[in-house]
């Protein structure tokens, strides 16, 4: 089976592809959802559960209640008490306890450790 690595985002009457690579983080607001993208942001009429249950489980991982980040894109990572992650070196996202697990496993099974 192959693998899937893009995404189709309705945007304005029109469909845009969108490679997994270039989403950075998804946001949720409500019934939206804000998609960070390198160059850009964009928002769809969807809430931040039904973006989990339609991508890529291995890439993405829901950090937050509010937070699916791309795995690719983490550039520090603090799991402490107040555990956060730095999305390429710019954007602090909270980890809440709820999820802080669930993280720790996709990185130990996405990246290799020293």
């Amino acid at each position: 089976m192959q693998q899937i690595n893009r995404i189709i985002i309705p945007e304005q009457g029109k469909y845009r592809i969108v490679n997994y690579y270039e989403i950075q983080y998804f946001e949720g607001q409500g019934a939206y959802s804000i998609i960070h993208l390198h160059k850009s942001n964009m928002t769809i009429p969807k809430n931040l559960k039904h973006v989990e249950t339609n991508l890529n489980n291995e890439m993405f991982v829901r950090i937050h209640q509010s937070y699916i980040i791309n795995l690719n894109h983490i550039t520090n990572c603090c799991l402490n008490n107040k555990s956060s992650v730095t999305i390429l070196g710019k954007k602090s996202l909270p980890v809440s306890r709820n999820y802080k697990n669930n993280l720790i496993q996709k990185l130990k099974t996405h990246f290799e450790w020293l």
